[in-house]
């Protein structure tokens, strides 16, 4: 899926961004019996290969490899998460409300303004909003391009609490990259208001070895261990 201009992708075919896929999954707590089912699972796969669950536990559909999702029946599964068409939105979330069970997961990603337009209010009071709503940060990159048009979410409806880590109605997940970014800014910050560090304008901080070894009695070395345990991964 994809609001950027120009060219569209024949059958809506915009791998999902695999930050947006991983800033999700940290968030949601599978159970081991759960029987998974993604219904567009793309060329790349990048939701169905990162579901830590056995492969006799896993459904699929994919119409590029001829298994069309609307023409596939399916018995009713644990979990669904996807990337869907959005010209085909409303089938695919009617025909995933279906195949979810009472106490299920359904979460698939779709614009933000999805949940506008005179042509749906007759199809949201049909199926009810979704419980959760956390808007991707940053702006999901569908195509080489740059960034899409506009906002995105996942919607989530969770009858299983599957995903308690994210707060109901509207939030903020934000990807790996971003958040790393934002950490590293605090840790870098952190250490500059500590005694005998040094410092640059691109993040990368060092600790002046000398001044920890001349005042080694009255700093808690740990402290600086800690921070500098936070940059490693920068």
């Amino acid at each position: 899926m994809s609001s950027t201009t120009g060219n569209t992708i024949e059958n809506d075919n915009y791998q999902t961004p695999i930050n947006a896929v991983n800033a999700l999954l940290k968030k949601i707590t599978l159970r081991p019996t759960d029987i998974f089912l993604e219904p567009c699972r793309g060329d790349e796969r990048r939701i169905y290969n990162r579901i830590d669950l056995p492969e006799d536990q896993k459904l699929w559909a994919e119409i590029s490899e001829g298994v069309d999702y609307l023409k596939t029946p399916f018995k009713k599964v644990d979990v669904i998460i996807t990337n869907i068409p959005f010209s085909l939105s409303e089938e695919f979330i009617l025909k995933m409300k279906s195949e979810i069970k009472p106490d299920g997961t359904l979460i698939f990603l779709q614009r933000v303004n999805f949940l506008g337009s005179k042509k749906r209010v007759t199809f949201w009071n049909k199926i009810g909003f979704p419980q959760k709503c956390p808007i991707l940060i940053p702006r999901p990159k569908f195509t080489k391009k740059g960034t899409d048009s506009c906002e995105y979410c996942w919607y989530i409806y969770d009858f299983g609490g599957r995903t308690s880590e994210i707060p109901p109605s509207f939030s903020h997940i934000i990807s790996e990259k971003t958040a790393q970014t934002a950490q590293t800014a605090q840790t870098a910050q952190k250490i500059k208001e500590l005694p005998n560090s040094k410092s640059n304008d691109n993040f990368s901080e060092v600790i002046s070895l000398g001044g920890i070894y001349t005042n080694g009695s009255i700093l808690d070395i740990a402290q600086y261990d800690e921070l500098y345990s936070e940059l490693i991964d920068f």
